[in-house]
């Protein structure tokens, strides 16, 4: 990104809650900060698709952990992270 440092930057994200059922929520959010108005569409898909990497990255850990809290709290060994 090729952007001039004495420009605004802005930051826009949204976030929602989902009701899984059951007593249990998941909280979304997404958010894209630190662009001017001179960042280009294909710069903020860019860093989508980056932070889209990131979580993916993300999603794998929290699973192997609640997995692992969950085994522990069953009895079935592994200790929590």
């Amino acid at each position: 990104m090729c952007q001039d440092d004495r420009l605004p930057r802005v930051s826009v994200s949204l976030g929602r809650k989902i009701n899984m059922g059951n007593y249990e929520s998941l909280d979304v959010h997404v958010s894209l900060s630190g662009f001017t108005a001179e960042t280009t569409e294909a710069e903020m898909e860019a860093a989508i698709t980056n932070g889209r990497v990131g979580y993916n990255l993300l999603v794998g850990e929290m699973n192997r952990r609640v997995r692992a809290i969950r085994d522990r709290e069953e009895g079935n060994g592994e200790e929590a992270p």
